[in-house]
């Protein structure tokens, strides 16, 4: 994380790491709760932890999860599913902002996968009423001297990574500023308060993994 500390001082962006609470995580497990009840255990709504969330005056932009060297494909393949979701469960935060329809067609979250010193970047994008994660490049960190030369793309690709979040900063700052003073307007003009403001019709959204103490207890119950 120091590299990214580095390449992003310049930027008014929070990085966020060592476990930080997903809010978009929270408030679909929340909804789930109110949807199912206590048929799909999720820690009492409290959200995933993620090992680096950006975001914006606290505004989630994207999740990037590490896992150590050794560990095996399976636990690859899980973090994978779940950092996928975890962006998804962003961008549809995001998109629940009155963009404009040219700066709603450029947003969507950039996320990265590590494995030790490898890794890779992806794309979490809104198509139609269809959530794409496509893989966009490879990422590794030289652990030799003759490994230098190749670090010049994963520069290049995390140079990439941080133009996309500047620039998704100021289209979601854009967007902050115009839902703000729509609540404004109507709180005041038209009379319409936060809780009708709020509701809406319940969906999963995304669905979240269940923990596993939850998931015995569970077992044992049948």
């Amino acid at each position: 994380a120091s590299i990214l500390d580095i390449l992003l001082k310049d930027l008014n962006l929070d990085l966020l790491d060592g476990e930080t609470t997903c809010k978009a995580s929270k408030s679909i497990a929340k909804d789930h709760e109110n949807i199912y009840g206590n048929n799909i255990p999720l820690n009492r709504g409290f959200g995933r932890r993620i090992d680096l969330l950006l975001s914006t005056r606290n505004i989630e932009l994207s999740t990037n999860e590490w896992k150590r060297k050794k560990v095996s494909q399976e636990q690859c393949l899980i973090q994978q599913a779940e950092n996928i979701r975890m962006n998804k469960a962003i961008l549809s935060k995001l998109l629940e902002l009155p963009l404009s329809e040219d700066d709603s067609k450029n947003v969507y979250t950039l996320g990265m996968d590590w494995v030790g010193p490898r890794g890779y970047m992806f794309a979490v994008k809104k198509i139609d009423d269809i959530y794409i994660a496509k893989h966009i490049n490879n990422l590794s960190v030289p652990e030799y001297l003759h490994q230098l030369p190749s670090f010049i793309a994963t520069l290049k690709n995390l140079y990439t990574w941080k133009n996309h979040h500047s620039n998704l900063q100021n289209t979601i700052l854009t967007g902050m500023t115009a839902k703000e003073d729509d609540e404004f307007f109507s709180s005041i003009v038209n009379g319409i308060d936060d809780a009708s403001r709020a509701s809406k019709e319940l969906s999963p959204n995304v669905y979240l993994t269940p923990t596993k103490v939850k998931k015995t207890q569970l077992s044992l119950s049948k």
